[in-house]
């Protein structure tokens, strides 16, 4: 699937059909992260099933502690650890068990470029699995992103993928009413780090 201009000059993704696949698709891999916030509550976002083995990148804001609750679209839950955090730059890591997981198509950051349709997956005030779209408007050096895509509390910690459903980064905030995602050009040496940290 990709993205094309109709003849009304919209940007679309192969059709309503093509843009509903992708968001299944990511629905798939993307999970809602509750954390006890103490005696007032918990604390909600979103997070992205990075690997077979179970393994759950977020955002560091996202994952205070050092445990959260992860649960499926499905209604599957599962307790998490959190194994490892980078604060600098927003990311943790989450581990479950128990199952053997799909994990997602990821692609480097590095390569998009301004103007291509990205589309955000996450858990916004309460809303399980919404999606957005929007274009890149800056996309740098691939280690942040910024895009003209309606984000909202819950966003964070969800994907950001580009127009055939590939991981481009995760969403982490709003500034100057962009959508900025941290860019899988910064997350896949993190997740290395995790790996290699575990063995």
């Amino acid at each position: 699937m990709a993205a094309g201009v109709n003849p009304a000059g919209e940007l679309s993704i192969s059709g309503s059909t093509g843009f509903a696949q992708i968001a299944e698709l990511l629905r798939a891999v993307t999970v809602h992260v509750s954390v006890s916030t103490g005696r007032y509550g918990r604390g909600f976002g979103s997070g992205v099933v990075w690997s077979a083995n179970g393994l759950v990148i977020t955002n560091a804001h996202v994952a205070p502690g050092a445990s959260a609750l992860v649960e499926f679209q499905n209604g599957r839950r599962f307790p998490a650890s959190v194994i490892g955090r980078d604060a600098n730059h927003d990311l943790a890591g989450l581990q479950i068990r128990g199952a053997v997981f799909s994990p997602p198509l990821v692609r480097d950051s590095a390569t998009l470029r301004v103007g291509e349709l990205v589309i955000a997956m996450g858990n916004p005030l309460g809303e399980i699995g919404a999606v957005s779209a929007g274009m890149v408007h800056s996309a740098g050096n691939g280690d942040y992103l910024e895009a003209d895509i309606r984000l909202a509390p819950g966003n964070s910690g969800g994907p950001l993928a580009d127009s055939e459903g590939r991981i481009v980064g995760i969403n982490t905030c709003i500034a100057n009413g962009m959508g900025v995602a941290i860019g899988t050009r910064r997350i896949i040496p993190f997740v290395a780090q995790l790996m290699s940290s575990r063995n």
